[in-house]
């Protein structure tokens, strides 16, 4: 069920697999990936990321991929650069399209989603037995990827 992951790098960062969970389907959470990014320069830790296997109504509002990159590492397409290495994952998993959710004040995110290509479905109230409701977050931005490779 889960792929090699050593190659999803590019010159400047890459993904060292953290974990692997195999979710649970009764309450329709996806098998994950998780990851350290790291820059390969000098091998800091700039972020992390997750992949999530398949679609789910989890996902309807999580997304296929999560992240975050460091403040300190922010402004350097770090971001954009591990979700076009995660597309290929998706690829790998046979996936025809994917998710990205984000919050719609995380105006950095959205700007990424944009320059990757993505289409956006719209704002979509978080539902009360989903985990980011007990976060505070209420709404998501949903965009679609349709190209993975």
């Amino acid at each position: 069920m889960f792929y090699d992951t050593t190659e999803l790098a590019t010159d400047e960062i890459y993904l060292k697999l953290l974990s692997t969970n195999l979710g649970n389907r009764r309450d329709s959470i996806p098998p994950s990936y998780n990851f350290i990014i790291k820059k390969k320069e000098d091998m800091s830790e700039i972020g992390q990321c997750t992949f999530r296997v398949g679609h789910s109504k989890h996902n309807d509002y999580s997304g296929n991929i999560g992240y975050t990159i460091y403040e300190r590492y922010r402004g350097n397409n770090y971001a954009q650069k591990t979700c076009s290495l995660l597309f290929k994952l998706a690829a790998n998993h046979s996936m025809k399209y994917l998710y990205i959710c984000c919050s719609p004040e995380n105006n950095a995110s959205v700007c990424i989603c944009k320059r990757l290509g993505g289409e956006f479905l719209g704002e979509y109230d978080i539902p009360s037995w989903h985990p980011l409701y007990d976060y505070d977050k209420k709404k998501v931005l949903r965009y679609i990827f349709k190209k993975l490779s």
